[in-house]
């Protein structure tokens, strides 16, 4: 879950299946109330497909959220589990952030 100045709910970050290979971040509308989940109408936004690994398990190791340059919003992390063959296009750590 990740914080949106004050709303501690402002969006949903997620890995999809378990170590999948889609992040996605469902939000809500501005008109929310902040820090709730439940009677709020979530949509779902693909932010990046990585695709999957050889043996048919995703990319995507773990997502965390955090506001990594101190702007009152967190970003989207996504620690990746690499490619065999390597590429850089799976390997390592992304970082989302929130368009304005």
């Amino acid at each position: 879950m990740g914080k949106v100045g004050s709303d501690h709910a402002g969006f949903i970050a997620s890995s999809e299946a378990l170590h999948g290979n889609v992040v996605s971040v469902y939000t809500k509308p501005a008109s929310s109330p902040s820090n709730t989940l439940s009677g709020v109408t979530w949509t779902r936004h693909v932010l990046e497909n990585f695709g999957p690994l050889p043996d048919q398990t995703g990319s995507i190791h773990q997502v965390v959220c955090a506001d990594i340059d101190g702007d009152g919003v967190d970003e989207i992390l996504v620690a990746l589990m690499g490619s065999d063959p390597p590429t850089w296009d799976r390997t390592g750590v992304w970082s989302f952030k929130r368009k304005s």
